[in-house]
């Protein structure tokens, strides 16, 4: 029986190391409009289909900008697609931080309009119809896996104005497939001046430093925005701590294992997307608790559309997929016990 009890405990562990993780796989195709890296699941997780998000990477950089957050997201049952866009170059200066933006248009807000960067919008529509394509397509690593009731957005810098754009910021921008956005340090200026935030009806998460602009109006642009919102910014991180330049040249694997700020910005992204494209309400505690790296936290998670839903909840409910080890490991023992009764019979 010990040897029975031990072997049954052995082979049951295996799953439960690697439960709700998977090895994350990697393509990319070429769309109408341009490169596209395709990040999805590879084992280790219930076979999809899984939520799709479309990432916007930052002016001048590139699809493959943030990958501690892009990799990440496919490790945790996502399917990730990102243009580059027209004006992502991933220019690195000697110090390997990503170039500038461009000062004299940058601070020009007041002349931005729905037309500004509409080139981006297209990009991520494009990069989501083509994701969608390749889920009915048989030849593809991703045929079914995508849910395509479950689309989120998320962007960096001028990727943030996108992503938001395409959440209903913009209204000519609107993608009603869009259903959560997560926005990192996002180049928000010309969203302030109106009420375009205020016309997102999805749930949003803003995310920023207290070393970036974007930290410091923040308050700002939480009071500007519709819930359900969240508001989080990061102690003493730069603009650039949304970009690979955080991981100071090491992999995205190595960037996790060490960097807390990494660790940080995923589990508050990822569980905000656990939230509202899974469904997992639990997922609720990850991204309304503060850690020591966090300088401010705010929250108000009712929606307009569901009154009944409180205003800045935390909840205690453990989700089936988190649950599901655990009665599986009590149906184990069930079975064992029951085998060395039958056993004891048998002699």
């Amino acid at each position: 029986m010990k040897k029975i009890l031990l072997l049954g405990l052995v082979l049951f562990s295996l799953p439960l190391a690697t439960w709700g993780q998977a090895e994350a796989g990697f393509i990319t195709k070429q769309s109408a409009n341009s490169d596209l890296a395709i990040w999805y699941p590879l084992g280790g997780l219930d076979h999809g289909p899984y939520p799709l998000v479309v990432f916007s990477h930052g002016y001048r950089g590139c699809n493959v900008q943030t990958l501690y957050f892009t990799e990440e997201l496919a490790r945790r049952g996502y399917v990730v697609v990102a243009p580059n866009h027209h004006d992502g170059r991933c220019d690195q200066s000697e110090e390997g931080e990503l170039s500038e933006l461009n000062a004299e248009k940058f601070s020009e807000v007041e002349k931005w309009d729905e037309k500004t960067y509409f080139d981006r919008r297209q990009d991520l529509v494009t990069a989501i119809n083509q994701a969608l394509e390749e889920n009915v397509t048989p030849t593809s690593p991703i045929y079914k896996l995508i849910n395509p009731n479950q689309i989120g957005a998320a962007g960096h810098s001028l990727g943030g104005y996108s992503a938001l754009g395409l959440a209903g910021a913009r209204s000519t921008w609107r993608d009603e497939r869009v259903k959560a956005v997560v926005a990192f340090s996002a180049f928000i200026g010309p969203y302030t001046l109106s009420d375009a935030l205020s016309k997102i009806k999805v749930p949003v998460m803003y995310q920023a430093g207290t070393l970036d602009k974007n930290g410091r109006i923040a308050d700002q642009v939480y009071d500007l925005t519709s819930s359900p919102k969240v508001s989080m910014v990061l102690k003493a991180a730069t603009h650039l701590a949304w970009s690979n330049v955080l991981c100071l040249r090491k992999n995205a694997t190595e960037c996790l294992a060490t960097n807390q700020r990494a660790q940080t910005i995923n589990r508050f992204a990822i569980s905000f997307f656990d939230r509202y494209l899974k469904g997992d309400k639990g997922a609720e505690k990850s991204f309304t608790t503060a850690t020591a790296l966090i300088d401010s936290l705010q929250f108000d998670l009712s929606n307009p559309k569901a009154p009944s839903e409180s205003a800045t909840t935390t909840p205690e409910i453990e989700s089936p997929t988190s649950s599901r080890p655990i009665l599986l490991l009590v149906l184990l023992i069930v079975v064992l016990f029951g085998l060395s009764k039958f056993l004891a019979k048998a002699r």
